[in-house]
């Protein structure tokens, strides 16, 4: 797997969450890495099992079924001003404000859930949140997060 530039969204500004999910997923279907009901699979999946992550400046791993993914692929989103995702394994009204997106996009259901567990470990470090929130380019978001990720 490797992180395509074309999926590199820094600094940028989603309305919410669907917006990004619908925004990232077109993109993504476009390019021959998911299926046409990737978007709607993620918004089905983040809103029974929510991806917010209360560290601090706020990420969120939303990911989905490898049915729904040709390709593997990550898309990492900086985003100028936060949105609100709901908080992992917390109550049904408990949100966090994010501003780092790393959306999974994997086909192994076996090579997900490891693949997850070193990604919630990388975005506790704050370093590296810093340096990818704070990136001036595409080229340096891409270094930093294959070589914390490994990929």
């Amino acid at each position: 797997m490797k992180l395509d530039r074309n999926f590199i969204y820094r600094n940028t500004s989603f309305v919410d969450q669907n917006a990004f999910f619908n925004g990232v997923a077109s993109d993504l279907y476009a390019a021959g890495y998911v299926t046409a009901d990737y978007a709607q699979a993620l918004k089905d999946r983040e809103a029974e099992f929510p991806t917010g992550l209360p560290v601090p400046g706020g990420v969120a791993i939303p990911h989905t079924d490898a049915s729904h993914v040709l390709k593997d692929t990550i898309a990492v989103a900086t985003l100028a001003k936060p949105i609100s995702f709901g908080e992992m394994g917390g109550d049904d009204d408990d949100l966090v404000q994010v501003s780092l997106i790393m959306l999974l996009v994997l086909t192994s259901a076996a090579g997900h859930l490891a693949f997850l567990s070193e990604t919630i470990k990388a975005i506790q470090d704050p370093v590296f949140v810093a340096a990818l929130m704070s990136s001036s380019s595409d080229e340096d978001v891409q270094e930093l997060v294959t070589l914390k990720l490994n990929i």
